[in-house]
């Protein structure tokens, strides 16, 4: 006897998420793959590759650095002029044209950056000048050097990013973008603010919680400021250490920032991951999601190391409105008929996940299509005969 398989009716049911109707409550998580110029914007197949993953209810594509001192490594994606402005409207539009809804992440990346990655060779951004001990970032295409010792920013150039990350709003809306997310994790310059080993400030961003919270509050009021609380989406990672960025607070941190962002609970979501990222195999800590219930009333997404059962669990139980894949959208572009119809999925091939290049990237096989190297043997095949 055949066991039976579980309905999918939550993952499956619309939801309305800021100014947007989803289909569908599958959202394809942001990932860093390296597949943009050196100059940060987006290429014919970053179009094709979104555009190839529209079935999910919300694509939330790879984060753009917001000013030039926060690019993350070499091919990363950027929103910090006309020229990325103008790139990322193709992939909006190749978006669109597929019936899909698509958010830029915007990010900078603090003290995940170097010397090589700055506009004048000087030293990246921190909140202060604390090193992260074994820290690579990826200084050229497929190459990786030491982070090194970061500069700790001035008022002025807190008052940069927070004008930098309103203006990028802006130029993501100009894109075409339907909204942005707000990257407050991952060990990146806001979640570095947030931080009690990065941040040793001794002014009014740093000390206490409230102090450490208030660039990510400055950051929201300024986004939502531009085109209203549903065009801006907020990420966290309460539980992570990614980057050696440590909240030894985190109860009273967390409790605080859900609680502040709570009264932005007309944002289009909060989306609180529970791991270090795509490449952790590690099940989703569930309280992680119920301790942000309790405490934002706001359309919630859970993103963590989830399969199609696990996701419906969450969605079922009110833990979450909306289930965030990563690694599934990487190898399956096609992950929400696989969901749909019980078909087997593709495995990551990580060999080639953030490799330089076309290879794990455009080409993975779906459901009504080989790989194009399985086509192109075929013929071949088909030619000998």
């Amino acid at each position: 006897m055949n066991p039976v398989t579980p309905r999918l009716d939550h993952l499956f049911r619309p939801l309305t998420l800021g100014n947007l109707n989803l289909p569908n409550r599958i959202i394809m998580g942001p990932m860093s793959r390296y597949r943009c110029r050196l100059d940060g914007t987006a290429t014919d197949a970053v179009a094709q590759h979104f555009a190839d993953r529209a079935s999910a209810g919300l694509l939330i594509c790879e984060p753009g650095y917001v000013h030039p001192s926060g690019r993350l490594g070499a091919e990363s994606g950027g929103m910090a002029d006309s020229t990325h402005v103008r790139s990322w409207k193709r992939v909006t539009d190749a978006v669109h044209e597929r019936g899909g809804r698509i958010f830029m992440q915007l990010i900078h990346g603090g003290r995940v950056s170097a010397p090589e990655l700055q506009a004048d060779g000087g030293l990246p951004w921190a909140p202060s000048a604390v090193a992260a001990r074994d820290d690579r970032v990826r200084v050229e295409p497929n190459h990786y050097g030491a982070a090194g010792t970061p500069r700790a920013m001035s008022r002025a150039d807190i008052a940069t990013i927070v004008e930098s990350f309103a203006a990028a709003t802006e130029r993501a809306h100009e894109a075409g973008f339907d909204g942005v997310e707000l990257h407050g994790g991952n060990g990146y310059l806001v979640h570095q603010f947030l931080s009690s080993n990065v941040n040793r400030r001794g002014d009014e961003y740093g000390g206490s919680v409230a102090n450490r919270c208030r660039l990510i509050l400055d950051l929201v009021d300024a986004m939502v400021a531009k085109f209203g609380p549903e065009y801006v989406g907020v990420k966290l990672t309460p539980v992570t250490s990614h980057h050696e960025v440590v909240v030894d607070d985190r109860d009273q941190m967390y409790d605080h920032l859900l609680r502040q962002l709570d009264t932005h609970a007309d944002l289009a979501y909060l989306s609180v991951q529970s791991t270090m990222g795509f490449l952790e195999t590690a099940p989703p800590p569930i309280d992680v999601f119920l301790y942000a219930r309790e405490r934002y009333s706001g359309t919630l997404l859970a993103a963590a190391n989830l399969d199609r059962y696990s996701g419906e669990g969450l969605l079922a139980s009110g833990t979450a409105d909306a289930a965030v894949y990563g690694r599934r959208f990487i190898a399956n572009p096609d992950l929400v008929g696989r969901f749909s119809g019980g078909h087997q999925e593709n495995l990551v091939d990580w060999d080639t996940a953030i490799l330089s290049g076309e290879s794990g990237y455009n080409d993975y096989p779906t459901i009504h299509r080989a790989s194009p190297l399985a086509e192109c043997a075929e013929r071949l095949a088909e030619s000998d005969r």
